[in-house]
């Protein structure tokens, strides 16, 4: 079976996220985590920071999510209306607004390279969202 065809499967990684995102964003790291962090502040009320965990994918991508077992709400503008989903659901958005971020930042900056990165994570965590038990509430979120 050709690989684009086969499901993708997410693995918590034992590392702490640090550690996890210094290989695949070096420099960039600290700014991916901070841009993780301030979206869960942002778009997710009652969110109050708390451990956190990061998942490599089998389509070679790389999200985090809080180590929280509650429900989270989120809502990314006024417009929109608020979506219940649990906050590792959360953290699939969180990062995915993050990559976005991060992508037009890069780009700003002429640093096509970077943004390439930031593009192609998005890509494939979005693609490992479509087949995640919570891609309603997911899409709902961030379309």
């Amino acid at each position: 079976m050709h690989p684009d065809l086969l499901p993708i499967t997410a693995q918590r990684l034992a590392s702490d996220v640090r550690s996890a995102l210094v290989p695949r964003f070096g420099a960039a790291s600290q700014q991916f985590e901070d841009a993780v962090h301030r979206s869960m502040r942002v778009y997710c009320g009652g969110f109050d920071g708390g451990p956190w965990f990061c998942w490599a994918l089998s389509n070679r991508a790389l999200y985090v999510a809080p180590e929280r077992n509650d429900m989270a709400r989120v809502r990314i503008d006024a417009s929109r209306s608020e979506v219940a989903m649990t906050s590792h659901a959360a953290g699939i958005v969180a990062t995915l607004l993050a990559y976005c971020e991060l992508c037009g930042h890069a780009n700003l900056r002429y640093d096509h390279a970077t943004a390439r990165v930031f593009a192609v994570g998005y890509d494939r965590v979005r693609a490992f969202a479509h087949g995640h038990a919570e891609a309603t509430a997911i899409a709902a979120a961030i379309d």
